[in-house]
């Protein structure tokens, strides 16, 4: 009985890790890597933990969005799922484009973010738990004091949850 279920479950696993023409596929999202990031300034990065992907199905200006955000103040909204080239926007909800909120940098509303100008492009779309979502992103903004600033990043994150 052992032997027979080793074998059942080792059949599983190897039919997992290979396709139809019986050749081997990559079975993790994402490469088997997930991680987020932004840079200021050309400066260091700063790698962005904890983090949940969210599919929100019909929530945004262009049917389904993505709600991506983590435990470290790192907020990023879109209004679609589409792969593309998008513009920073304040509402998703109502607007076509992608929302960045990183509290006291890129912060309109407290932190007297003015200019902000940042292309975002949505380059792998996962719509399924597990599923990749990947995007990247550069542009520039003006701080409360006037100054600019240039700011880059990328996310390669699973899908976690679909919301309908």
């Amino acid at each position: 009985m052992k032997k027979t279920a080793l074998l059942f479950l080792s059949l599983i696993v190897l039919s997992a890790c290979t396709n139809d023409e019986g050749e081997e596929t990559n079975i993790e999202p994402c490469g088997g890597r997930e991680f987020m990031y932004y840079s200021i300034d050309g400066g260091s990065k700063v790698n962005i933990d904890a983090y949940t992907g969210k599919l929100l199905i019909g929530q945004g200006a262009d049917g389904d969005a993505y709600d991506i955000w983590s435990d470290d103040n790192f907020y990023l909204h879109t209004s679609t799922t589409e792969t593309g080239v998008y513009q920073y926007i304040v509402d998703y909800h109502n607007e076509s484009g992608v929302n960045l909120f990183i509290p006291g940098i890129i912060d309109p509303f407290n932190a007297g973010t003015t200019g902000i100008d940042i292309q975002f492009v949505i380059e792998d779309n996962g719509t399924e738990v597990g599923e990749c979502i990947r995007i990247t992103f550069n542009g520039t903004y003006n701080d409360a004091n006037g100054n600019n600033h240039t700011i880059s990043g990328e996310l390669q994150i699973q899908l976690d949850i679909v919301h309908q």
